[in-house]
């Protein structure tokens, strides 16, 4: 009886064991198929090698479009019915593969998945009236989710990781060794506008962008500046205008000096 318990229990662990070895294996897997999106180019001075991976299983090879998928340390491409397998190692953004023959070529990651450009951005939940989940994409390849009240408190720790798109869905590979999924929203313009995460709805958060108003327009032609019209004067009498006028030499007295009457004659009298 005692050795049927000990080998249930053996028999337990072993499945256990092997279940925990599943799941390490996918999350190697999914960790793997994230790393590797987007494209890797390999320059000499003659030629350039070009791999771009679409998505999990559809890779651009130079300019021919094959299907791939991941063995033990070994990337399986399929080309004319025939399935041949390249080791592979990755380091920061290097991949080193190994071809057919044993030739061996180091590429480095040039561009991120177009899809995983897509969906950078931050994006909130509200939980309550005073916090809100963040979730937030950058660089086509890291994610971060925490919570946040309204002044910006840290309410819980952050949970890291990196992602891939996948069709409609994120892939989520958290630091912790998980695989986890959401659900990508579009809008009518087919631009990502929201998140669907653990039952809640991630809005997308657009910035502000304040634009400078233009400089004034350059006018070759200065203005014209003209003196004003001088007013009438109608508050001054006659003889005031008189005066004025005969001081400018506009008018002349009413006797000129011809017209005077000489001394050295009597008056009454003028000479003819």
């Amino acid at each position: 009886m005692r050795s049927l318990y000990s080998l249930m229990i053996i028999l337990f662990l072993l499945a256990v064991s092997g279940i925990n070895a599943q799941i390490a294996n996918s999350s190697s897997v999914d960790r793997s198929l994230t790393l590797l999106r987007g494209r890797w180019e390999y320059h000499t001075y003659d030629n350039k090698w070009k791999l771009e991976f679409k998505s999990d299983r559809r890779l651009l090879m130079n300019d021919s479009t094959v299907k791939y998928s991941l063995a033990a340390g070994a990337i399986r491409i399929e080309r004319d019915n025939e399935a041949i397998e390249y080791p592979f190692a990755m380091r920061n953004d290097s991949l080193t593969l190994e071809y057919p023959g044993g030739k061996t070529l180091t590429y480095i990651h040039s561009n991120p998945g177009t899809e995983e450009m897509a969906v950078d951005g931050k994006f909130y939940a509200p939980i309550d009236s005073l916090h809100r989940n963040f979730m937030k994409f950058e660089n086509a390849l890291f994610y971060s989710l925490d919570s946040k009240t309204d002044d910006g408190t840290l309410r819980s720790g952050s949970l890291e990781g990196i992602y891939r798109v996948q069709c409609n869905y994120i892939y989520l590979c958290p630091d912790d060794g998980s695989v986890d999924t959401a659900e990508i929203r579009y809008d009518f313009n087919g631009d990502v506008n929201g998140i669907a995460y653990h039952r809640r709805l991630y809005d997308k958060e657009y910035q502000c962008i304040l634009y400078a108003p233009p400089p004034p327009a350059f006018n070759p032609y200065p203005v014209q500046f003209f003196p004003p019209t001088p007013a009438p004067d109608n508050g001054s009498t006659d003889q005031e205008s008189k005066k004025r006028k005969r001081d400018d030499g506009l008018i002349r007295d009413d006797k000129s000096k011809d017209d005077r009457i000489p001394h050295d004659k009597p008056p009454g009298k003028r000479s003819l």
